[in-house]
C-alpha cells in the first residue's frame, strides 16, 4: 500500500494573497509521477482476467523464463 508522507512545497500567491498554485520540488513530483503512473495501470487493468500464482509459475517454467 502506498504511504502518504509529509512533503515541503511553496505556496504561489495572487497579489490579493489567494493561493493559486503549489511549487515542490522536482524530485518529489518525479515520485507523484511514478505513482501516478502506477495508479493508472493499476485502473487500466483492473478488470483483466487474473490467474492463480501457482499457474503463472507453470506458464513461466513452460516458457523458459523461469
Amino acid at each position: 500500500m502506498l504511504k502518504i508522507k509529509e512533503f515541503s512545497y511553496r505556496y504561489i500567491v495572487s497579489p490579493d494573497t489567494k493561493k493559486k498554485e503549489i511549487a515542490i520540488p522536482v524530485e518529489e513530483f518525479e515520485g507523484f509521477m511514478e505513482d501516478f503512473q502506477i495508479l493508472k495501470m493499476l485502473a487500466e487493468r483492473k478488470d483483466e482476467e487474473t490467474i492463480p500464482h501457482e499457474e503463472l509459475l507453470k506458464q513461466l517454467k513452460e516458457d523458459g523464463k523461469l
